[in-house]
């Protein structure tokens, strides 16, 4: 199952090659319901889910139908939220990191 922020290929099909992404490699950055939110979606939309992946070297992302976007690695990830820190390593499970002291000790 795809997870945020794994890197994907997108399929090569005519709808892939008229946009420009057939076998393009990007980041998965979201997961939607277009029939709520209303996005474009390469591909159509299969069971009313989508995927939007981003293309660095683009500087774009796009919303792609499922059977479209298919896994190649799942990179480790480093996100700070609120002052907290969750890593997820290459496993997939999101571990959050817990401080060696509390917040608010600033001093040795």
């Amino acid at each position: 199952m795809l997870q945020m922020f794994d890197e994907v290929r997108i399929a090569s099909t005519s709808e892939t090659e008229k946009s420009g992404h057939a076998d393009a490699v990007g980041q998965l950055f979201g997961i939607t319901t277009p029939s709520s939110t209303g996005v474009e979606v390469i591909g159509g939309v299969e069971a009313n889910v989508a995927y939007n992946v981003d293309f660095d070297d683009r500087h774009e992302t796009a919303w792609f139908a499922p059977g479209l976007v298919s896994f190649v690695a799942r990179p480790e990830v480093t996100l700070s939220i609120a002052g907290k820190t969750f890593t997820r390593p290459q496993d997939g499970d999101w571990r959050d990191e817990v401080p060696s002291r509390p917040w608010w000790k600033f001093w040795t």
